[in-house]
Parts: structure tokens; C-alpha cells; sequence
């Protein structure tokens, strides 16, 4: 169930453990955390809930999405939650007070218990802290955030963008515990590459986070087939070749895994260099796809 007016009072056969945040990328760090809330309010006969967001007035790093909001949702039910609270983060929800907030969360979503991060803040001027909320008669249990492998700190959205746009999907991809992908649906393109016996389906999704300019090595979905696949990316266009697709049309409704940057973008003298690099580029990628077997 998804609610979209705070003001409205429900009713709930259970009392609601919730969890607040944007959750963007869905990573892992976000996985570990929604899990811990499913299992604790299961663990304690409650409702697990999430409070989350359409969009945001400002977002770090890039305003594209890694995730489309019906995405983020289909993953946060594929986690056992069937219940969302979908916010615009609007001037009122900006100049909330923690104190109207606390009173809207258990008077119309009987929210009982809170599964909070370190730092946790809300309500107008970030005034709001767990506090707070236990004073309110809330119940608080903490997370703790997810660690990437490399050292470096802990995994967080920011840092998977700046890896997008800087062409580091493998390790982007390890932050996500999945591969980048882009949907979008097909339009007519220069059709330079059917010309050149490389035809590509075009796709243009402004919302989604844009990599770095280049040649990738990619899978992608199709009407429920999954195919190997060479992607360019530029400022205009993304452009995928298919391995063993034929049936090339408009309209399509596909979607895009990136697994690695091969190279950047260049400029050829004529034709025939660029059909000798895109002959290359797709020798590398079948062997990609060949050892991945």
C-alpha cells in the first residue's frame, strides 16, 4: 500500500516500526538496512514501514536518479515491505516542525518504534533527534551503516554516482551488490550503426544518472530475453548493438546493465576506422561474455 497524504489518519491492525530515507540507489547499504526492518518488526509483531521520497529539492552530486521511484519501490517490496509512505518533499514537509512531525507519524500511521542511523536528524532545521522521539513514547533501534570492501569508508550514494560518472561501473556496481542499469524506450537514431552493420536500439532518459562518455560492455532486456550487448554513450544519446537480436523497432521498452567501460569515445578519419574499432570492441566483448560463462 502506498500513501501519499501524511495528514490522513489510517488505521492499522499492528502498531508500525518505521524506517525514513530516500534510498536512491538501493545499495547495499540500504538492502542491509531495510532488511533489518523487515526482520525486527517482524521479530516484534509489527508493521514495517517506509517513509521515503518522490524527489528531493536538492540532491548531492547529481539531480539524475539511479533508480526510477517505481523501482525503488518494486525492490523495497522484493525486501517483504508492502507498506510505503511516498512524500513530495514540498515547502510544508521542508518547514515541518519535529514536533508536529512526532504527533503526524503516531496519530495517523501509529507508528511505535523507529529503526534510526547514526546522526539521525528531522523536522525543520534538522531540530528533531531520537530524543525526542523516545520522550514521544517511541521506541528506538539503531543501525549501523555498510562498510565497503575497499576501506574506504562506508558505501553511500554519493560515492556510487561519482563512480557512474567517472566510467567506474565495476566498482560502482560492487557498492550497488547489482549492475547500473539505464531503461528507457527506443526512438529512431542517425541509424549510423545499421549502415555500418552495427544497428543499435537509441534510448534518452534524462532521470537517470548519465555514466561517463564511452564504449561499455552491457546486457540488455528485451521484451524477456536478456542479450549481450556493445553501449555507446554520449551527451545525446545512449546507443545499444545487440548480440543476436534481429528484430530491431521503435518503441520498445528496454533496459540496459552496464558491467564496464572498454574505452572512451573518439573520432575517426572515415568510415572504415570506425567500423575496424567497432569490430574490436565487439571481439572484446564476446570474449567478455564467453569467460563469464
Amino acid at each position: 500500500m502506498i500513501y501519499n497524504d501524511i495528514t490522513i489518519k489510517h488505521s492499522f491492525k499492528k502498531p508500525v516500526m518505521l524506517l525514513i530515507g530516500y534510498f536512491d540507489a538501493m545499495h547495499r547499504g540500504h538492502v542491509r538496512i531495510i532488511s533489518d526492518l523487515e526482520l525486527h518488526a517482524r521479530e516484534a509483531n509489527m508493521l514495517p514501514m517506509i517513509l521515503t521520497f518522490d524527489t528531493l529539492s536538492v540532491k548531492p552530486c547529481s539531480a539524475a536518479h539511479i533508480l526510477t521511484v517505481r523501482d525503488r519501490l518494486h525492490r523495497m517490496n522484493e525486501l517483504g515491505i508492502r507498506n510505503v509512505i511516498m512524500c513530495n518533499f514540498d515547502r510544508d514537509i521542508r518547514q515541518m516542525t519535529a514536533e508536529k512531525f512526532i504527533s503526524i507519524i503516531k496519530d495517523n500511521f501509529n507508528v511505535k518504534a523507529m529503526l534510526v542511523g547514526q546522526d539521525f536528524r528531522f523536522g525543520r532545521d534538522r531540530l528533531g533527534d531520537v530524543g525526542m522521539l523516545s520522550a514521544a513514547g517511541i521506541d528506538i533501534l539503531r543501525t549501523e551503516p555498510v562498510m565497503n570492501d575497499d576501506g574506504c569508508g562506508k558505501i553511500s550514494t554519493n560515492r556510487i554516482k561519482a563512480l557512474i560518472m567517472s566510467g567506474d561501473i565495476e566498482n560502482a556496481n560492487k557498492m550497488l551488490g547489482r549492475s547500473f542499469s539505464i531503461p528507457g524506450k527506443v526512438h529512431k537514431g542517425k541509424q549510423l550503426g545499421r549502415t555500418l552493420g552495427f544497428p543499435t536500439m537509441n534510448i534518452h532518459n534524462p532521470d537517470i544518472l548519465r555514466p561517463a562518455d564511452g564504449a561499455y560492455i552491457t546486457q540488455t532486456h528485451v521484451k524477456g530475453s536478456i542479450y549481450p550487448s556493445m553501449t555507446f554513450v554520449s551527451e545525446q544519446v545512449i546507443e545499444t548493438h545487440l548480440l543476436g537480436y534481429k528484430n530491431f523497432s521503435y518503441n520498445l521498452q528496454i533496459n540496459i546493465d552496464f558491467f564496464k567501460k572498454i574505452r572512451d569515445n573518439r573520432t575517426f578519419k572515415n568510415l572504415d576506422g570506425l567500423k575496424e574499432q567497432l569490430g574490436n570492441d565487439l571481439a572484446l566483448i564476446r570474449r567478455y561474455f564467453e569467460n563469464e560463462k
